[in-house]
């Protein structure tokens, strides 16, 4: 008998996941001061919470499309790589450029 590894994760173990980490590419106004951000998902949130910005990362709830918290970018936070020869390794912020 033949097995594959999708059919042994149970679909309980997909419920659980209710949120997802969206890094924020930018925050915008639109028309009479509107403001939203665009995630790198491709995702639009409209009337975020004043105190983020373009470089932060947001934890999203998938169900209602609403921010639970943010993570600044700051020195001494734990990241993980996304790009470059050395994506996928997690690190901590020394210092910061620019």
């Amino acid at each position: 008998m033949r097995t594959f590894a999708s059919s042994m994760i149970s679909n309980s173990a997909f419920d659980l996941i209710m949120f997802k980490l969206c890094k924020l590419c930018s925050v915008e106004f639109v028309q009479k001061g509107i403001p939203y951000i665009n995630t790198y998902d491709g995702r639009t949130i409209c009337y975020p919470d004043p105190q983020l910005r373009a470089i932060n990362t947001i934890k999203l709830d998938i169900e209602f499309n609403k921010i639970i918290d943010f993570i600044k970018f700051y020195v001494g936070n734990v990241v993980m790589l996304t790009g470059g020869r050395n994506r996928g390794r997690v690190g901590v912020i020394k210092s910061r450029e620019g």
